[in-house]
């Protein structure tokens, strides 16, 4: 909500940062631990609800900055 009333958690990993809105705003791409630092970041896609989630780069590296291209025709 606008007021910051009814927050739920959508990240599944540790620590998760760096969120940013798909441009329909049906989805939210985050950074996060995998568990510990040691173990590197990945880069998640959650709905707003946290209803469903997709770890889309889950091979042990550091990535970060995540963000969305713009819808081509």
């Amino acid at each position: 909500n606008p007021d910051g009333s009814g927050l739920r958690q959508v990240s599944r990993l540790e620590h998760g940062f760096a969120p940013t809105w798909s441009p329909d705003g049906l989805r939210i791409a985050y950074q996060g631990y995998c568990g510990s630092r040691d173990c590197g970041t990945d880069i998640l896609v959650a709905t707003p609800d946290g209803s469903s989630w997709t770890n889309l780069t889950n091979h042990g590296g550091y990535d970060g900055s995540p963000g969305w291209s713009p819808d081509r025709p």
